[in-house]
């Protein structure tokens, strides 16, 4: 498997979204090296369940300022951005279960193939309206 990073995001001229996505690349990234290690080397799962817990805690609390931000400003579709936060934690959330269960393997492949994808498709699409709506109401 060729090696999955995520580079580093376009800002959104949003400050805590821009260090919050800027985070989430760098723990990501992290991640992935400790997934990768753990897939080769089932010696360092722990870090990897370690890696991964931090990036689960670091996404569940970059998705509750984003969604504060959202409530605070009356963002009109924050129904819809709230249900993909929702959906992509219990993803993460089971995914980290998997990887508790020595699954590096599928936790890896999901990582790389899934959740990159999410977060380009999610950063391009709701977190851009997101911003645009939240500039316009006085975030910056």
């Amino acid at each position: 498997m060729r090696e999955a990073r995520l580079d580093t995001p376009p800002t959104l001229g949003v400050a805590f979204q821009d260090a919050d996505h800027e985070e989430s690349v760098n723990g990501f990234n992290t991640l992935m090296e400790a997934v990768e290690a753990a897939a080769a080397d089932p010696d360092r799962l722990s870090a990897a369940v370690t890696a991964m817990s931090d990036y689960v805690d670091h996404t569940r609390a970059h998705f509750g300022r984003e969604e504060e931000a959202m409530q605070a400003a009356g963002f009109p579709p924050y129904p819809m951005h709230k249900q993909a936060h929702d959906s992509t934690l219990q993803d993460l959330e089971t995914m980290l279960g998997r990887l508790r269960a020595g699954e590096a393997e599928a936790c890896r492949d999901w990582l790389a193939r899934d959740f990159i994808t999410w977060f380009h498709e999610h950063l391009a699409s709701m977190d851009t309206v997101t911003a645009d709506f939240l500039r316009e109401n006085g975030y910056g």
